[in-house]
C-alpha cells in the first residue's frame, strides 16, 4: 500500500534531532496517463546539533557606525610640544687665548718709551711665544626650551661665566720711574684711545728713552673675564627622550656679552676694565657643542649631565688693538630640569 510524502514528513519531525535515523524507502505511485509508476527512494542523512561542532562563534550582532555626508571629519592631533625650564653650574677649564705681538705693537713699546717690551714685541712677532695657561673657571645656567617632534629640540637661556686664566707676560723696568711694566698692561693701555690713555702715551713719549734700562723679566698675569652669555641651540635625542635615560647631541652659537675684565700690571696691582672703555667687544660670538645625558626619575623632572666646549668665532678685541683674545672654554655641567 502506498504511503502519502506528507505523512512520511510530518513522522520524522516528531524523531529528535540527535537520534540516528534508519533509512526509510518511500514508495511513491504516480499515476500518468500511461498508467505509469515510478518508486522513488528518499535516504535521510544524520543531523548533527550545532553545539557538538568545535570553532563555532556565538552569533553577536554588529552594526558599522557611517558619518553624515555633511559631517566632517576628524582630524588626528599632532603630538603636543614640551616645554621644559632647568638650572645649573658647570666648571670649567678657561683659556683666555690672549697673543701680543706685530710691528704696530713693537712701534707703540717704543713710542711709549718702552724699548725692551720693542723688542720682545719684535721677537713674538717672528716666533709667536705668546702663551695662556687655562685656569678653573665656573658658569651658573639658567635654561628653557622645547621639544619639537620626537627627537629634535630648540633651547636658550641665560647664564653667568666667570673664566680664569694666566698670561705669561714680559715685564721691562724704567730706572727713571723705578717701576714694571708688562706687555699685556701696555698693551691694553694703547690699545684704548680716550683721553686719559692719551695722556699716558704723550707723557711717556716726552721720557728720556736712553734712560730706559733693557732689564725684562716674566710674569705669570692672573687674567680673568666676566661674561653674560645667550647660548641658542638645537639638540638631537641618539637615544629616544620619552625614556628614563636619553642622549642628545647639542650644537649652537653662543652670544657674549662683556661685563669685565680683571689682570694684574707690572706692579702686581690689579686693573679692571668695565664694558664702557676697554679694548674688548661689547658682543661676540662663540661656536657651542656638546653632548647631555639625560635621567627622567619622575613624570616631570630630570637630572642632566652635559659636557660643553666653547670657541670664539674671531677676537673678542676691536680692530685697532693692539692684541687680540680668542677664549676656549671646556667643562661639564650638572643641572636640574622640569618640565611643563
Amino acid at each position: 500500500e502506498s504511503m502519502n510524502v506528507e505523512e512520511v514528513i510530518a513522522q520524522n519531525k516528531n524523531i529528535g534531532s540527535n537520534q540516528t535515523f534508519a533509512t526509510t524507502q518511500i514508495a511513491q505511485t504516480i499515476e500518468t496517463p500511461q498508467t505509469l509508476a515510478t518508486t522513488q527512494t528518499l535516504a535521510l542523512l544524520t543531523p548533527k546539533g550545532l553545539k557538538a561542532l568545535r570553532g563555532t562563534p556565538k552569533k553577536q550582532l554588529w552594526v558599522a557606525y557611517q558619518l553624515p555626508e555633511n559631517q566632517p571629519t576628524k582630524r588626528s592631533k599632532s603630538p603636543s610640544k614640551e616645554y621644559w625650564a632647568s638650572v645649573g653650574v658647570m666648571p670649567a677649564s678657561y683659556n683666555a687665548g690672549v697673543g701680543i705681538g706685530g710691528r704696530s705693537a713693537s712701534s707703540t713699546f717704543a713710542f711709549a718709551g718702552q724699548n725692551s717690551l720693542a723688542r720682545t714685541a719684535d721677537v713674538e712677532s717672528a716666533t709667536d711665544k705668546s702663551s695662556n695657561r687655562a685656569m678653573a673657571s665656573y658658569s651658573v645656567q639658567w635654561q628653557g626650551g622645547m621639544n619639537l617632534g620626537k627627537r629634535w629640540s630648540l633651547e636658550t637661556g641665560l647664564s653667568y661665566l666667570q673664566g680664569n686664566s694666566v698670561f705669561e707676560a714680559v715685564n721691562g723696568f724704567n730706572p727713571l720711574t723705578n717701576s714694571y711694566i708688562n706687555n699685556l698692561e701696555a698693551a691694553v693701555s694703547l690699545s684704548d684711545f680716550s683721553e686719559k690713555n692719551k695722556a699716558y702715551a704723550q707723557a711717556s713719549a716726552n721720557n728720556d728713552k736712553a734712560q730706559i734700562e733693557s732689564l725684562t723679566t716674566m710674569q705669570m698675569v692672573n687674567n680673568s673675564y666676566q661674561y653674560l652669555q645667550i647660548p641658542v641651540q638645537a639638540g638631537f635625542a641618539v637615544v629616544k627622550p620619552k625614556r628614563k635615560l636619553s642622549v642628545w647631541l647639542l650644537g649652537g652659537v653662543i652670544n657674549n656679552l662683556f661685563l669685565r675684565n680683571s689682570f694684574e700690571t707690572g706692579q702686581e696691582r690689579t686693573v679692571t676694565l668695565n664694558s664702557t672703555e676697554s679694548p674688548y667687544r661689547l658682543l661676540s660670538l662663540s661656536a657651542s657643542t656638546g653632548v647631555r645625558l639625560q635621567y627622567r626619575f619622575h613624570k616631570r623632572w630630570a637630572t642632566t649631565l652635559t659636557g660643553n666646549y666653547q670657541r670664539a668665532l674671531g677676537s673678542t678685541t676691536h680692530e685697532t688693538s693692539l692684541f687680540e683674545a680668542r677664549p676656549q672654554l671646556l667643562g661639564v655641567g650638572a643641572g636640574l630640569r622640569y618640565g611643563f
